[in-house]
Order: structure tokens, then C-alpha cells, then sequence
């Protein structure tokens, strides 16, 4: 039966009981019965009947026969109608899922992307853009990269804007929400003492210091510290140079930002979104990768610098603060921003090879046998700790422990709770490195901007004296208070402070160890499960020997990505050759940066992946081991774990020794008589870059996120910055050479 003409044309199954599917639904909001019915209306009559029958029959049959149907129609189509079809179809059988789907459901398919599929999803519509875009998948993005490996695509990203903005996170920035701001990366502190010269070089400078007259007698014990006076002294440190309270100076500057590239308003970091600090991480990420940074030289230093330590996250000043000690026996404030030197403390009267500094105070250790303790902010000598027999070479500072190492074999601990001092001995050579370590964060984790430990004993006391209740007070020394030192008798050792007992020795290198760092870094559930079988197997003990703290057994040396493999390079940088620099002498040297070869990677530049279809690690439950770097003269890099003592992996890399090693979650970083700079891969141990412009051997160097500060016997600073804004200055230094040539 033909319809009639006036019949309104349905072609969709809307019969009673019968549910339009996703196709049909789609068909209704597009308006396509109006579509048809205009294109109906152009034919005659006796046409438009035969062909809404048509319709009508095929639309009230079941499947089986429509498929019958279509078969016939397309045996009897020509090669155009096919193409017809072809080109119809396409469009067709295309469905946008998101416009069918919860919101809740989209995000959760979008959750499964990497950031690369994220950033294109973005460019498919305005809807598609404004699932993408949604905080909270940028927010598990950033909580999978930043500051760790991603275990899908291996990419980890800077934490970056860490202790500065530590009010801002606890307001709400959305690091607290990741964890960030809790788990915090830290700068560390450079106090290793490190040197340039062989053995003939201690003695020649020690030659040329010794005529100027010997030490002063050792005080066989730390006097009892006046609480009170160190409180009168933490008000003189808190003035500025002028005189001014450095927390009016605050009040000053809190309006103003931070003159360095990619700083940020406060009002610009709490609103933006997660995708914004994402890209932003990334963008550093990639200059690291690829080696795009800028360089800036500081002079100042009239022989060599032996020591170096530098603060981005200060309460005053703004600006970040480096501080360098050197063989002119001065020590050096420096504005990292500018480049400006601000002050000059004088004071020892030879070389001063190791330091640290926090918000008020700066200790320093020198060849003539003293720590100076000062008001760095006014330029002032607040103290003179005279206790070892011969030069300071390292120091480590807790906020209420200093330790120092010595060129006479020993270390002393100078407690400024109790006000006592004590001596550890066990080394036979110099003491080049200490460390202090509680046992369970990283030793630079010490906040620089707060108050000391110490500072407020003399108030608490005053306040118990007139109090009928009674506050414990703090312990001499905290529980579980470790200290790791390295010296020229090739071991490493670890002392427990509370027993004062060595408790294990590390042995593997084969000339002196310059310097060492601790990281805590996330355990895999490999590690967690044979840790928990060690743990069933091994009754616990902490004594010296016991099978928790027993002598670190020697694995075989693993090489990883270095150099003078049996006699021969491996992994050298294109364009590079370690002898021909290690010859160049005088002015002639351009500083660059030499990338050795990377990892596959896709268009976008993330690396390739075997383990994309890996889980995510829980964010909450990450179990924490304690590893250990450490650098010698040998020319190596070792990795131990401190738990049980073995040693996992040997870089090799560096034609000469190793002075400085600094390591952060992503990279490990390390300075070397050869006159370069080497970074390194932290998992993998694969050196990524070679860092060439010292003229002299690189003695010093600290790592942070965007930044490697490296100090050298030329007296130079060089400050390598892979800050947003590096990747335009690699452009215009490639453009120039281009014009050149």
C-alpha cells in the first residue's frame, strides 16, 4: 500500500515499544526526516509513493531480512552509487562517545590517556576540549610525573616552587593535593670540601699555609652555649646589612616578585590551572633533555673555589642567595638573580674549604683548623669553634647538630642543644664528606627559612622554672640520628650518634672518596616484597655487625653509561673528545652543553615506553628506601643501597676524579677533575649530558630542579639555568652561529 501524499514521512523505527537507537537518536537531532522531506518534495507523486513504500518496508523488517535487503540494493548499484555510499558512510558510522556518555564516564575513558592524548583530545572540539582540560585528570597527570618516573611513559617531571611557596600550599595550591607539597624536594647542601689536586697538592698547599704560623690550642670541649646570648644574636642576624629588621625588609618586598624567568604572581599560582603547571614542568623537562640552557659566569674569586651551597626558598631576601668559599680565604654572598656579589666575609687566615647556611646562620670551615659561625646577613663573625688539630674540610649542619670533617682522621659533633662536643675515630685519612641523617627523609630536607631547634631552649626553660606543670624536653641527640662520612682511606662509613659507634663500613672504591649524598627513593613491589622476606628471615638488631647494620658486602662493578671501560670509551658525546678538552688550556674554552644519545621518542618528543600498559603505583602508600652516592678519585660514581649495604651499579664516565656528586628524584650530578660537568640518569645511570666551559678542575657543584650551580679551580662560578627562557636563548645562540657560518 502506498501511502498518501499528505502522510508525514517517517523513515525511523518509532513504532509503539520500540526504542530508537544511538544511530536513530542521533538521525532526530540532526533533523534528517526534514532533510528528506524537502528532497521528496522536488519529486512527482507516483515517485515520492514508491519510494516512502519502499522505506516503510524496509523499516518493518526485522534484522535478518534488512540485511537481505541491503545485499540485493548493492548488487545492483554501479561503481558510482558504491562511491556514493563510500563517502556517506564515513561520515555515518563516526559517533562522538563523550555526547552520549555521563561526564562522570568521559572522564574516567580520559583518565586511561597520556598527557600527549590528552593536549590532541583538546583539539577535536570545544566539547571535547572542556572534558581534556578538566582539572582533576591534569592533577593525577602532574601527581604521576612530578618529582617521580611515571611508570607508563618513563618521563618525570621538576618539582620546582617548593619551600617558598610552602603558605601558598597549605592554603590550597594544588601540589598539597598531589602530595607534592607534603613529600618536598629539597636543594641540598653542599658541604663536602672538596678539592682539586692529587696527593702533591695537599702538600703544597698545606707548604704554603703552614709558614704563616701554627694553630691555636684545641679546647678539649665545646663551653656550655648561653641560650640567651644566641637568642640576642638571632635578633642581630635577623637585621640586613643596614641595620634594617630583616622582617620589615619582607614586609617591603612581599609585593614584589621574583625578577627570575617562569616566576609567577601568588594570585597567577593558586588559580592556574593544572594543565598550566604541568606544561610548565614539562617545558623544563625538555630543556634538560635536550640540553637547551643558559649560562651565566660569576667572578669575583681570586683562586680556586672549594665550596658552594645556594638557597632559592629563603624568607628574606627575595631573591635566591649563593654563598662560595675559596683558596683566597674569603667567602663570597652572591645575588643568583643578578649575578651582583654582595657582601665578602673575611676572617680565616687560610683556605676555607667547606660550608653551609640556612636563614640566620653560616658556618664555615678552613684549612687553619676553625669553624666561624656568622651573621652572613650582616657580615658579622658571631663565634670561633676551635677543636680539631689540623683543616676543616666538610662540614654538615642539621639545625642543632654540626658536624665536621677533618684533615687530622677525625669528625666532631657540636651539639648546640646540650652544648657539648664529642669526637668520632675510625678514619685514617682525611675526612673529605659528612652528612647527617635522621634515618628517614633526606638530609637536605631541613627547612632553611625555620627557626633553630636550639633557639627557643632558653625561653622553654625560663617558662618551666615558673610552671607547676613539666613539658618533656627535646632529647640531646633525636633517636635514630645517623651520620655518613667518606674519606681518603677509600671507605665510607656510617655512625650511629646516639651509641657514637660505627656501625657500617662501605668499601669498593679504589682511591679516596671526595663526596657522598643520601636520596630517599620510591621502592618497587619487587624490593617491598624481598625486604619483608629479609625481615621474616633476619631477626631485627641494630648493633655494630648485626644483621641489620653488619659491614656493606661488595657487589660486581655494573657499568652504566661511561667511559674507560677497558681501555676504551663508551657513550662519549658527538663533537666530544675528554682528552683533547682536558689539554685545552688558558681562556679558549666555550661553554656548552654535549647531549649523549637519548631514547627513542615519538613526534611529540615522550619517550617510548615498553611498559605503557603498566599500573599506576599508589599514591599514598609509596614505601621509601634510603641509597647512597658517592664519588672518588677513581673516576667513578658508586650506588649503594643503605639498607643492606650493596653496592647496585658504578658509573663510568669521567677520565679523571670525581670531586662533587649531587643527586635529586630525576638526576644525578657530578663534577670531576677532568674540567666537565656530567649528568646523569638516576634510575638508569646512562650520562644524558657532558657540561664543558670550566678552564680549571670542577671542585664544587650543587643540583636542583632547573639549575646546576658548579664552582671550579679557575676561581669562575658558572651557573647553568634550564629555567622556562632557556629553550628562546638555545635558539638565538644556534641562529648566531648560523649567520656566522
Amino acid at each position: 500500500m502506498i501511502p498518501a501524499d499528505d502522510e508525514p514521512l517517517d523513515i525511523m523505527p518509532t513504532r509503539a515499544g520500540r526504542k530508537l537507537c544511538v544511530r536513530h537518536k542521533q538521525m532526530a537531532n540532526q533533523d534528517v526526516n526534514q532533510k528528506l522531506q524537502r528532497s521528496l518534495d522536488n519529486l512527482p507523486t507516483t515517485e515520492r509513493g514508491h519510494i516512502t513504500h519502499l522505506w516503510s518496508t524496509f523499516s518493518n523488517a526485522p534484522h535478518a531480512k534488512r540485511k537481505l535487503i541491503l545485499e540485493g540494493i548493492l548488487t545492483m548499484c554501479c561503481f558510482s552509487q558504491l562511491s556514493h555510499l563510500s563517502d556517506s558512510l564515513n561520515l555515518l558510522i563516526r559517533i562522538d562517545p563523550f555526547s552520549l556518555l555521563p561526564r562522570e564516564i568521559n572522564l574516567r575513558v580520559l583518565g586511561y590517556l597520556d598527557a600527549i592524548s590528552l593536549g590532541r583530545a583538546a583539539q577535536v572540539s570545544q566539547s571535547w576540549k572542556a572534558l581534556a582540560d578538566d582539572d582533576l585528570l591534569w592533577r593525577r597527570m602532574c601527581g604521576q610525573h612530578i618529582d617521580r618516573k611515571c611508570e607508563k611513559c618513563g618521563w618525570g617531571l621538576p618539582l620546582l616552587e617548593r619551600r617558598r611557596l610552602r603558605g601558598e600550599l597549605n592554603e590550597g595550591s594544588p601540589s598539597v593535593a598531589v602530595g607534592v607539597g607534603v613529600h618536598e624536594h629539597h636543594h641540598h647542601d653542599d658541604g663536602s670540601g672538596t678539592r682539586a689536586g692529587s696527593k702533591e697538592g695537599k702538600m703544597k698547599h698545606n707548604g704554603e699555609a703552614s709558614s704563616s704560623g701554627g694553630l691555636s690550642v684545641p679546647t678539649p670541649a665545646l663551653k656550655r652555649v648561653k641560650i640567651s646570648t644566641l637568642s640576642d644574636s638571632e635578633t642581630e642576624i635577623a637585621e640586613g646589612a643596614d641595620g634594617r629588621p630583616a622582617r620589615d625588609k619582607g614586609k617591603a618586598r612581599a609585593a614584589e616578585e621574583n625578577s627570575s624567568a617562569g616566576s609567577l604572581s601568588r594570585e597567577v599560582r593558586m588559580t592556574r590551572p593544572w594543565k598550566s603547571v604541568y606544561c610548565e614542568r614539562l617545558v623544563v623537562e625538555r630543556n634538560w633533555r635536550k640540553g637547551r640552557c643558559k649560562m651565566t659566569t660569576l667572578k669575583g674569586h681570586e683562586d680556586g673555589i672549594m665550596c658552594l651551597q645556594y638557597h632559592t626558598s629563603l624568607a628574606t631576601p627575595s631573591h635566591p642567595v649563593l654563598i662560595t668559599g675559596s683558596y683566597d680565604k674569603t667567602v663570597r654572598i652572591w645575588n643568583l638573580d643578578t649575578g651582583d656579589c654582595l657582601r665578602v666575609l673575611r676572617g680565616h687566615t687560610r683556605a676555607v674549604r667547606a660550608l653551609q647556611f640556612d636563614q640566620r646562620l653560616l658556618f664555615t670551615g678552613a684549612m687553619d683548623g676553625t669553624v666561624r659561625i656568622w651573621n652572613w646577613r650582616a657580615g658579622e663573625c658571631l663565634r670561633v669553634l676551635e677543636g680539631h688539630s689540623d683543616g676543616v674540610v666538610s662540614l654538615s649542619y642539621n639545625g642543632y647538630l654540626l658536624a665536621s670533617g677533618s684533615k687530622d682522621s677525625t669528625i666532631n659533633i657540636w651539639n648546640f642543644r646540650s652544648g657539648a662536643k664529642f669526637t668520632l675515630r675510625g678514619h685514617e685519612e682525611w675526612v673529605n664528606s659528612v652528612m647527617l641523617w635522621d634515618g628517614k627523609n633526606n638530609p637536605g630536607d631541613v627547612d632553611p627559612a625555620q627557626m633553630p631547634s636550639f633557639a627557643g631552649l632558653s625561653k622553654r626553660n625560663a617558662s618551666l622554672s615558673t610552671s607547676s606543670t613539666t613539658t618533656p624536653a627535646p632529647p640531646s641527640i633525636e633517636p635514630g640520628t645517623m651520620l655518613f662520612s667518606c674519606s681518603d682511606d677509600q671507605t665510607i662509613k656510617l655512625w650511629d650518634l646516639t651509641s657514637r659507634e660505627c656501625i657500617r663500613t662501605f668499601s669498593g672504591h679504589k682511591a679516596g672518596v671526595q663526596t657522598l649524598r643520601v636520596l630517599m627513593v620510591d621502592m618497587t613491589e619487587a624490593e617491598i616484597a624481598a625486604r619483608k622476606r629479609l625481615r621474616s628471615a633476619t631477626p631485627p638488631s641494630h648493633g655494630p655487625g648485626s644483621g641489620g647494620w653488619g659491614p656493606a658486602s661488595q657487589a660486581p662493578m655494573i657499568p652504566a653509561g661511561g667511559v674507560a671501560v677497558q681501555g676504551r670509551f663508551v657513550d662519549v658525546p658527538e663533537g666530544f673528545d675528554p682528552h683533547l678538552h682536558r689539554a685545552i688550556r688558558g681562556k679558549g674554552v666555550e661553554p656548552k652543553v654535549f647531549v649523549h644519545g637519548a631514547p627513542p621518542t615519538d613526534a611529540e618528543g615522550m619517550d617510548v615506553d615498553e611498559s605503557e600498559a603498566g599500573t599506576d603505583a599508589e599514591e599514598g602508600g609509596r614505601q621509601k628506601r634510603a641509597v647512597l652516592m658517592s664519588g672518588s678519585l677513581d673516576g667513578t660514581i658508586k650506588v649503594w643501597d643503605v639498607a643492606t649495604g650493596q653496592e647496585e651499579k658504578t658509573l663510568f664516565g669521567h677520565i679523571e676524579g670525581v670531586w662533587g656528586v649531587d643527586v635529586d628524584a630525576l638526576r644525578i650530578a657530578s663534577a670531576s677533575h677532568d674540567r666537565t660537568v656530567k649528568v646523569w640518569d638516576r634510575e638508569s645511570g646512562n650520562c644524558v649530558q657532558t657540561l664543558v666551559g670550566h678552564r680549571g678542575s670542577v671542585t664544587s657543584l650543587q643540583l636542583s630542579d632547573d639549575m646546576i650551580v658548579s664552582g671550579s679551580d679557575d676561581g669562575d662560578v658558572m651557573v647553568w639555568s634550564f629555567a622556562p627562557g632557556a629553550e628562546e636563548a638555545g635558539r638565538e645562540k644556534g641562529l648566531a652561529k648560523k649567520v656566522q657560518l
